[in-house]
């Protein structure tokens, strides 16, 4: 008796294919057709970050492993994530968000990053005053600062390459960070 075809194949491919079972496929269901009319489908991106420093395996290269891996886990998001019709996040905010980042990546910790129902991106840094970067589905960046008493200091739109704006959140950040190394 010959070999099964199968098996022909795979003889010519030696190492390059396995008879190994695959993981079960998800059965299909009418919401998941729902949310691919609704949103398309799902996103398979991740993203790296690589840092281009004199020490790239130092704290720099920690910060950006650290917010690599919060973006990638958002990424894998999957469309209904807050149990209604929440979007994953989109590429345009997720490379906005790493643009943020960058702005401030020399910091001495990471923020928080949450996933926005809109399919935008959160950050957000807490240490008595609060400063919360909101990214939305088409990357437009706005800036919340709050003082310590809940006074807004800064309520306005993160344009990129606005210098003066990207400096006065710097100096809130470093601030933030400068109150964490003294509770440490």
């Amino acid at each position: 008796m010959g070999k099964a075809p199968v098996t022909d194949l795979l003889d010519r491919f030696t190492g390059a294919a396995t008879l190994s079972p695959s993981a079960r496929p998800t059965p299909l269901s009418v919401s998941m057709g729902e949310d691919f009319y609704l949103y398309g489908p799902p996103p398979v991106d991740q993203i790296s970050i690589h840092v281009v420093a004199p020490d790239p395996t130092g704290r720099l290269g920690w910060l950006a492993s650290t917010i690599e891996k919060q973006l990638n886990d958002l990424l894998r998001l999957r469309p209904g994530w807050d149990g209604r019709r929440a979007r994953p996040p989109y590429q345009a905010a997720v490379m906005r968000a790493i643009e943020v980042f960058a702005s401030f990546g020399d910091l001495a910790f990471p923020p928080q990053v949450f996933p926005l129902p809109d399919g935008g991106i959160q950050l957000e840094w807490h240490a008595g005053s609060s400063v919360e970067i909101e990214v939305d589905a088409e990357g437009v960046a706005h800036v919340l600062v709050v003082d310590d008493i809940g006074e807004i200091d800064i309520n306005e739109e993160l344009r990129s390459g606005d210098a003066v704006l990207i400096d006065r959140v710097r100096a809130v950040l470093e601030d933030l960070a400068g109150r964490l190394a003294r509770v440490r």
